[in-house]
Formats: structure tokens, sequence, C-alpha cells
């Protein structure tokens, strides 16, 4: 059972939100290169180009950077609605990493991709085809709601708070740097060269410090250990 790797990250790094120091000029550039998505490593592109396809509104690339940054594409299946990991987190289903119970702590992201997309809870959990369209299609929906018709990176921050799984309670560092360093991680998979040749995504370029603020920036590329 593989755990979700943004989770288990968020407990191991509470030390490090404090710890912010000057960082090297290439520490991004590195952080961004380690994001490259190997032949073979992804086994649902061709779900992940019906997906843009369909839903023109989501910028190529922002759909792996959620999978690659959850469950580095793995299509998370339970036994059990229990936690089944040594770390009690609950668990996370399908390519995208929804989770349906988070036990008054984290957000049910499952159930409300399920109500925002029309695919049942069971047929995101089961499909990985479907767990990747239903997140798709909730994204488009929330980026209708939030009257949102760019698709420059900078304005799909908003529609990836409100669908992600984590709390983000104002005024907690601990909950905001989880945020942040879920957006960080996703952003930096959509801005790798390989990745942009590869899948034949956009050439972005995304102004971190701008999106993060030079203090939370400090402490993303920290947590890289570069």
């Amino acid at each position: 059972m593989k755990i979700n790797i943004l989770l288990f990250t968020t407990l191991c790094l509470i030390k490090v939100c404090g710890m912010a120091q000057e960082q090297k000029t290439n520490s991004n550039i590195k952080s961004i290169a380690a994001r490259k998505i190997n032949i073979g490593t992804n086994p649902y592109v061709m779900y992940f180009e019906r997906a843009y396809k369909s839903y023109p509104e989501i910028p190529k690339g922002l759909l792996e950077g959620v999978a690659l940054t959850n469950t580095s594409f793995n299509h998370e299946t339970h036994l059990s609605d229990e936690p089944e990991n040594e770390t009690g987190l609950p668990n996370v289903y399908g390519v995208m990493g929804l989770m349906l119970n988070g036990a008054g702590i984290f957000r049910n992201n499952l159930r409300t991709i399920s109500r925002l997309s029309g695919y049942t809870i069971e047929e995101i959990k089961a499909k990985p085809e479907i767990n990747i369209l239903a997140y798709a299609k909730a994204y488009v929906q929330i980026k209708k709601e939030l009257k949102i018709e760019s698709n420059d990176i900078e304005k799909q921050i908003p529609v990836l708070l409100e669908l992600s799984e984590l709390p983000s309670l104002k005024g907690n560092d601990y909950d905001d740097y989880s945020m942040n360093y879920f957006l960080y991680n996703t952003l930096c998979v959509m801005a790798n060269a390989d990745n942009q040749k590869t899948f034949n995504w956009p050439n972005y370029q995304i102004d971190f410090l701008k999106i993060f603020g030079e203090k939370n920036y400090k402490m993303l590329t920290k947590s890289e250990g570069n």
C-alpha cells in the first residue's frame, strides 16, 4: 500500500516551516528539474489527453501535476475506508488522490468532486479514467463558479485550492505551508521543460516568487534540501 506522498510529507516537514533561510539562486531550477515525468511512470497519458480535449479550460499539465504530487500516478484503492497505513492518515483514492473521509481534519474532496462532476463515488474510486475525468469536470465547474476565464497559471490557484483535500486555515502556518507545498509541487511539474516537450505542453514561464511571496518561496525551496 503506497502512502499519499503529499500528506506524508506535510507531517514530516512540520519543523521546516519555521526554518526559512537564504536560498541559492538555482534552488528553484533544481526543484523544477526534479519533477520530470519519466516515460512509463504515467500509464494514464491517454486519459489525461482525453480530459484536456473535453475540458480545454484546464491548462495542459495541471492534471498531471496534481496526480504526480498526490499519488505519483498510482491508482490508489483500498479494501476498507479505514486508514491502511502506519501514519493513520485517511485514505485517498484514484490517480488524483481524492479523499472520501477526512476525519474532520482534511476536506472530503472526493464527495465534492462527485457532486460537481455527476459521477458516483464508487465510479470515481474504481476507474482511473473516471477519476481523472471527474476531477477535470469538477475543476471546470469551480472555475466557472469563481468566474475565472483566463488560463494563466496564476489564475488557476483558487481552483486548485477549492478542490484540494488539504485544510486551508488562515493564520495556521502548518496548514498554509501544506497547501503551498502542494501548489508548488504541482506548478513545478508544469514548469519542467522536459515535460513540456514530451507531452506537448505550453512553455510555461511561472513566476514562483510572485505567486508565493518571498517568505513562502524561501520555505518551499528550503524543504527541497537545496
